[in-house]
Order: C-alpha cells, then structure tokens, then sequence
C-alpha cells in the first residue's frame, strides 16, 4: 500500500511478484508505471483525485482480475482513454466509483475483451448517459465478447434514461442476477422489455427509482490488500 503522490516503474520494479496494488495516490506517471509487474491480478486506488488514466496502464498486467478506483472532490476522473482494456481477457471486475466519466466517449469496441467481466460498475457518475448494444455480446451487435459472464450491472446515480439504454443491452446475459439503476431517470416500463427475464434463471434485484435507505456505496469490495 503507498500513499505518495506519484510513482513510476523504478519504484515498483523492486516488487516485481506483486499480485495486488493498493494506494492512495493523487496521480499517475505513465503506462510503464506496472511494466516490472507482470503478475498484477488487483488495482484499488481509493480517495483518489487523478484526473486521467494513461491508456496502456495495464498493457503489461495481461493477468489482472480487478480494477477499483474511488474518485474524490471536484476534480474528478471525466473519461478513459480508448484501448485501456485491451487484451484483458481475465478482467471480471471494473468499478469507478464517484467519478464522473463520460460514456459517450467510448469507443464501439471499447469493452471487446472483457470475456470474463462480471462486475460492472459505474456507480455514481453522472456523465455516464449511454449504455450500447455493440458494447455487449448480443445478437447482431458485433464481435463484442463481454456479458457472457456478467452477473452485476452498478449504475446507480448515472445520466441514464430509458432511451439511452440499448434494447439489446441485457439480451445474452443470460447469468445476469442484478441491476442496480437508483437515482436514475431510467423507468420500469421503459426497461422492462430490454432485460429478456424469460432467459435468465438467476435474476434476483431490479432497483429503480430513490432507495428507501442510503447505501454508502454499491460496490462491497474489501480495499485492504491480500495478495502479494
């Protein structure tokens, strides 16, 4: 765990067996910061105010399981540079929490890789106001191979509405179990035909409108280090 406010590759090129990067820092160098890590599986960055990522961050981390950032303050992370996942064929776990990323600027193949995610979550960016077929892995949406495997979508507190939710989104989920979309403008009538409930045995939670109780976060990850 490290708390500086910047590092690069020399530093980490000591712990190259490192499986889990936990730290607080407030910015990034390049995307050689992991380039002596190889065996990378976790990235947690919590309370952070970085405001870009670079895109080939994880170019040298083909192994990595789970990337978590936390953003913080007003000066928060508004976008991901096209290409960041690229190649990550293990990845199951994204979540940005309190950012405020524009989904608009992601490429049509900006998830393709993703064959093994099963947790995606944006929770809490307002920016975040489109929700593409061509992302998923559905019927004529393209060569896409993400949503085989995802069982949670966190969108709770995004720009979505009912008309930037593609119809296809959720049709080959087929082990999708929840979607969170609290404190959207997103409707039960308006979604009720793009989830394909007949095909999906382990639904469990649809949350839609205002929670009766405030849950602090959507995301149950445990930030404390335990590997490497």
């Amino acid at each position: 765990t490290t708390s500086l406010p910047f590092l690069d590759s020399n530093i980490l090129s000591a712990f190259a067996h490192v499986m889990t990067f936990h730290s607080t820092m407030s910015s990034l160098c390049t995307g050689t910061l992991f380039a002596s890590n190889p065996k990378l599986k976790q990235f947690s960055m919590f309370q952070s105010d970085i405001t870009s990522v670079p895109v080939n961050l994880f170019s040298t981390t083909p192994d990595i399981e789970r990337i978590v950032l936390y953003c913080r303050g007003d000066n928060r992370l508004a976008s991901l540079p096209n290409g960041i996942f690229d190649g990550l064929k293990k990845l199951n776990m994204i979540s940005f929490v309190f950012c405020d990323i524009d989904s608009t600027l992601f490429s049509d193949d900006f998830f393709d890789d993703l064959e093994s995610l099963q947790w995606f979550d944006f929770f809490d960016n307002p920016s975040f106001t489109v929700l593409k077929n061509r992302w998923f892995n559905c019927n004529g949406c393209g060569p896409s191979k993400m949503g085989k495997e995802l069982l949670r979508f966190a969108l709770w507190g995004t720009g979505l509405t009912d008309a930037t939710i593609g119809d296809r989104v959720f049709q080959n989920l087929d082990k999708l179990e929840t979607v969170w979309l609290y404190n959207t403008a997103v409707t039960y009538s308006g979604i009720e035909n793009k989830l394909y409930l007949d095909d999906k045995d382990n639904f469990e939670h649809l949350a839609l409108g205002t929670p009766i109780a405030f849950m602090p976060t959507a995301s149950p990850i445990d930030p404390s280090p335990t590997d490497g």
